[in-house]
């Protein structure tokens, strides 16, 4: 359970970081650093998991959690307001998500 809320204050992190810089080149170093430890996160998760379903379950957990974070914090940070081909492509995303873990 610790993994999840390491990956999800990395990627969050991340995600509120990169609108925060106004120079990319200052994120680069801060972002890769964020992405290893949310990697790690991930990486304890998988070696100690040994049942395949179980893996593949939490897997879907991780990528629901990923996109969750990096299609809301759009709305949280800047003003962007959604078109109905933006929510047709997040729902597609969501689906795709769905369809390549169960």
């Amino acid at each position: 359970m610790i993994q999840y809320l390491i990956g999800l204050v990395a990627y969050s992190s991340s995600a509120v970081l990169s609108y925060s810089f106004k120079d990319v080149r200052g994120f680069y170093l801060i972002g890769c650093i964020l992405g290893i430890v949310a990697n790690l996160g991930w990486l304890s998760i998988a070696r100690t998991t040994h049942n395949p379903s179980t893996l593949l379950m939490k897997g879907l957990y991780w990528d629901a959690m990923i996109t969750a974070i990096y299609v809301l914090v759009p709305f949280m940070v800047a003003t962007v307001k959604l078109t109905p081909y933006q929510i047709v492509g997040g729902l597609l995303i969501l689906t795709g998500i769905f369809l390549t873990k169960v």
